[in-house]
């Protein structure tokens, strides 16, 4: 991927981190922090919840596999549904869970490990309203 259509995000463009696992997720906040993202952490689905429904976040970046939530497919269905406006993208190693996730066009996948770059880039195409979501037949 080429870092050249990254856009600058705005000063209001908020991020809500989900990871259970610290240096992920203070890896993941520095890259974002240094590009002038504000971040909002939580490791709980409900205060999670809780915080996209009073529409605090654009974004929220999750790992699939939250150790924090007993089914994460529907962890991720239920805040989608709570927050239809924001974008989610899902970290994962896995590829066989994730079917079921990839219908929803608010979705994003991205593999881990996965290069900053790849992550950044993906914030700004849909910040750009770019449609990334692949076509899933039924």
């Amino acid at each position: 991927m080429s870092l050249s259509p990254i856009l600058q995000p705005t000063a209001q463009t908020i991020i809500l981190l989900m990871e259970d696992d610290d240096s992920i997720r203070s890896a993941i906040r520095e890259v974002l922090q240094l590009k002038g993202y504000s971040i909002l952490e939580e490791i709980d689905a409900v205060c999670a919840l809780e915080k996209l429904g009073e529409g605090k976040a654009e974004f929220v970046i999750t790992d699939y596999d939250n150790n924090q939530w007993v089914d994460p497919r529907q962890a991720i269905q239920m805040m989608c549904a709570v927050a239809p406006e924001v974008s989610f993208i899902v970290l994962t190693g896995k590829d066989d869970e994730l079917a079921e996730l990839r219908r929803i066009e608010q979705i994003e996948v991205i593999y881990k490990p996965f290069q900053p770059e790849d992550l950044l880039e993906l914030i700004s195409a849909k910040l750009a309203g770019s449609d990334l979501h692949p076509e899933v037949s039924s």
